[in-house]
């Protein structure tokens, strides 16, 4: 069973042929019994918990996914973080390992380091998705005034945005 559904998958493909340029990478951290299997999410309309596995596994779907509508401009890179070189490239990113699933946004346009901890559905695929399409773009949706300010800063500055359901 597909997460994005047919209507959705038609929605992005148009809006990112339109407004995706350049190619923007999402990098995943999770445990790799997480992400290897092929085997898709299933639930049969029924509400669930979604705990560690489920989110890492759902995470991995929806990210395919979103790369497979999106003519090759969202690429997929996993990490597993139970091996060495998954923990090595985690520790360089800056990842919380103790935080799965966890995702590292990479393009030519981002300055700095841009995470996402947990799965990103309801709201927060809204939101995922207008990121995917500023960092491809190159476009900030910010006030010049903002933007101008953002310029001067001469040091690193950790954002933490907190999202709770309602």
């Amino acid at each position: 069973m597909k997460l994005i559904s047919e209507e959705n998958r038609a929605f992005l493909t148009k809006r990112f042929s339109e407004e995706l340029i350049d190619p923007v990478n999402i990098e995943l951290y999770t445990l790799g019994k997480y992400h290897t299997s092929d085997e898709e999410v299933t639930n049969d309309g029924e509400e669930f918990e979604v705990v560690e596995e489920e989110a890492c596994r759902l995470t991995r779907q929806l990210l395919a996914e979103l790369s497979d509508v999106s003519e090759g401009k969202i690429q997929l890179v996993m990490h597993d973080m139970e091996t060495p070189e998954g923990v090595a490239t985690a520790n360089l990113e800056g990842i919380n390992p103790g935080m799965l699933p966890a995702l590292a946004y990479k393009a030519t346009s981002l300055k700095g380091k841009s995470h996402y901890y947990g799965l990103p559905s309801g709201y927060e695929f809204g939101t995922m998705i207008d990121n995917l399409i500023s960092l491809s773009s190159g476009k900030a949706e910010l006030s010049q005034k903002a933007q101008e300010q953002l310029q001067h800063m001469n040091k690193s500055v950790s954002l933490l945005v907190f999202v709770t359901p309602t």
